[in-house]
Order: structure tokens, then C-alpha cells, then sequence
């Protein structure tokens, strides 16, 4: 599991941690680099989803265990679970009928 490193920052950051990796690629390696702006952070990284992410530290054994604890709606952790499954940023593994969510990998945000 490749850990992610998340860098917020506006085009030019983007361009110059561009050129670090060209020039000094091995301070990159092993992990997944990815910059976005800080407007598109807030639409991924919500409160919520930020709290799931936290929450899974925990290792709940299932989704009513994290809903239990995030004490949301079923529906509401749900709908943020699957997105953030879509955003590859955590696993879903079903084990019967219960979907048990884990971290896809280690994320690092740096501002």
C-alpha cells in the first residue's frame, strides 16, 4: 500500500513541486503525490469525510459500527463512504451482508 501525499496549493506550487520531482525524484518515490487547490480539498475532504477518516483509525468491524460512532445517519455515512471509495482514498470489503470500510492507504496532507 503506496502511501499518499496530498499537497494543497494553486498552479504555480503545483508547477514547482512538479519540477522537484523531475529533479529529485527520489524524495517521491514509493509514494503517490497529488496537489490540489484548497476549493477542490473542501469538496473532497468534507467535515464529515474527515471524521470517517479518523474514525477508521479505529477499525470498526462494519458500517453501523462507524455509523454508531460518527453518531450520523446511516444514509448520510453511506453516501460518504461510496464517495469516498470512488475517490480510491478507502476500501470497502464486503464479509457477508456487512461492508467493513478500511483506509486504501496512509494520507499525508501538506500545506
Amino acid at each position: 500500500m503506496k502511501p499518499v501525499r496530498i499537497y494543497l496549493g494553486d498552479e504555480a506550487f503545483s508547477d514547482k513541486l512538479s519540477k522537484d520531482i523531475w529533479t529529485s525524484p527520489d524524495k517521491f518515490v514509493g509514494q503517490l503525490t497529488v496537489t490540489v487547490s484548497p476549493e477542490l480539498f473542501t469538496k473532497i475532504f468534507t467535515k464529515e469525510r474527515l471524521r470517517i477518516l479518523k474514525a477508521l483509525e479505529k477499525s470498526p468491524e462494519s458500517v453501523n459500527e462507524l455509523v454508531a460512532v460518527l453518531d450520523r445517519p446511516r444514509e448520510a455515512v453511506s453516501r460518504d463512504l461510496s464517495y469516498l471509495s470512488a475517490m480510491g482514498i478507502i476500501n470497502l470489503e464486503k464479509n457477508g451482508k456487512e461492508r467493513i470500510p478500511t483506509r486504501a492507504s496512509e494520507i499525508s496532507i501538506t500545506i
